[in-house]
C-alpha cells in the first residue's frame, strides 16, 4: 500500500492555493491596448526592454499603482521593488498616486484622500541592493521577510529595475577569475542564483514579475514611414526568453517580453498637419502632441505574431493607439 502511495503525485497546500490563485486573478495596467495585447496573470515573468529615456521607468510606476492601489479598481496588495541602480523618484511616485487616487476617489475630503496614499505607500517595500549577489540573498530570503514583517499582505507584484544594473561590474569579476582564477569559474553563475530564487517565489506566493532590461545591442530595426522600432539582443547570460516555453534548463520561462524605443523623429507640433479631410491625425491631437511617443513591441509565449502599438506618455498618463501597418 505504501509504494501505491509514493507514486501518487504530491503538492502542499500553499502550492496549490497558489496555482489556483495564478489562474483567478488577472492583473490590470489601466493601460489601454496594453492590457488587451497582454492577458497577464498572476506568475506571468514580463521582461522591459529598451534603451535610457524611453519609457521603462513611468511603465514600471504605472505596475506599482495598479498594484498597492485600494480596491476598488486595483487589488490593494504589497508590491516588492528592487532598486538596484537607485533610480526610483518618491517624490514623482507619490504625485502620480495622488493623481490615481483623485481620480479614482473624486468625492473624498483631504483627510481621506491622505489616508488612502498612506494606506497604499505602506504596501510598497523597497529594496536597494548593491550587487548582484546582494539581490540574489535579499530574493533568497524574501519569504522570510513576508513571513516576519507583513504576514497579512499579499504580494501582488515583484519587480527589479533594473536586471542589468550589475552587468558590468560582473563582467569585469568575470573576467578577472578567468585571468587569475580559472578553477572558480567553473559554479553556477549569480544571475541564476537570482532567477532561480525568484522560480522559487512564484511556486510559492505567484506574484506578477516584472524585470526591466537595459537595450544595449541592436538585433533588427524596423523602418517605417512615422514608427521605427527596434529590437535588442539580450546581453545577459542565462537570461529567460520568451520562446523558450520547453525548456527544463532555464529556471524561469518568460510570459511577455516588452520592447521600448524611441522614434528618431522631432516632436510634432499641434495643428502641423493635417489628412485630406482637414482633421488632426490621431497622434497629432493637442492632448498627445507634446508627449512623449514611444512604440512598443510585444511578444508572447504561445503567440506568433508580434503585437505592435504606440504609447503616449504624456504627463501622468499614459495613452495608447493603434499603429497602421
Amino acid at each position: 500500500m505504501d509504494n501505491y502511495l509514493s507514486q501518487i503525485p504530491s503538492e502542499t497546500l500553499q502550492h496549490l492555493l497558489t496555482s489556483v490563485r495564478c489562474h483567478s486573478w488577472p492583473f490590470s495596467t489601466d493601460i489601454p491596448l496594453f492590457d488587451n495585447h497582454i492577458p497577464l496573470n498572476r506568475g506571468d515573468v514580463i521582461e522591459i526592454q529598451g534603451h535610457a529615456s524611453c519609457g521603462k521607468s513611468h511603465f514600471l510606476y504605472h505596475f506599482l499603482l495598479s498594484c498597492i492601489l485600494p480596491p476598488p479598481p486595483s487589488r490593494g496588495m504589497s508590491a516588492i521593488l528592487y532598486d538596484t541602480d537607485s533610480s526610483f523618484d518618491i517624490l514623482r511616485f507619490c504625485h502620480l498616486l495622488s493623481t490615481r487616487i483623485s481620480e479614482l476617489f473624486p468625492l473624498v475630503d483631504a483627510g481621506k484622500h491622505a489616508e488612502l496614499k498612506q494606506t497604499s505607500l505602506s504596501l510598497l517595500h523597497i529594496f536597494r541592493p548593491k550587487s548582484l549577489p546582494q539581490l540574489a540573498t535579499s530574493l533568497k530570503y524574501l519569504l522570510s521577510y513576508h513571513a516576519s514583517h507583513i504576514p497579512d499582505d499579499e504580494i501582488g507584484l515583484l519587480a527589479i529595475d533594473s536586471m542589468s544594473a550589475f552587468y558590468w561590474p560582473e563582467l569585469l569579476y568575470e573576467e578577472q577569475l578567468r585571468n587569475f582564477a580559472p578553477k572558480k569559474t567553473g559554479g553556477k553563475e549569480t544571475l541564476h542564483r537570482v532567477l532561480t530564487a525568484i522560480s522559487d517565489i512564484i511556486r510559492s506566493h505567484a506574484p506578477l514579475v516584472l524585470l526591466t532590461n537595459w537595450g544595449l545591442r541592436t538585433v533588427s530595426q524596423e523602418q517605417s514611414t512615422r514608427y521605427p522600432s527596434t529590437l535588442y539582443k539580450q546581453h545577459l547570460r542565462q537570461f529567460p526568453v520568451v520562446q523558450d516555453v520547453t525548456s527544463t534548463v532555464q529556471p524561469l520561462r518568460l510570459a511577455h517580453h516588452v520592447s521600448l524605443s524611441l522614434p528618431s523623429l522631432a516632436p510634432l507640433h499641434p495643428n502641423s498637419r493635417h489628412d485630406v479631410s482637414g482633421e488632426k491625425l490621431p497622434y497629432e491631437r493637442d492632448d498627445i502632441a507634446s508627449g512623449c511617443r514611444v512604440v512598443c513591441l510585444i511578444t508572447s509565449s504561445g503567440v506568433q505574431e508580434m503585437s505592435r502599438f504606440q504609447l503616449i506618455i504624456n504627463g501622468d498618463h499614459i495613452q495608447t493607439s493603434e499603429i497602421e501597418s
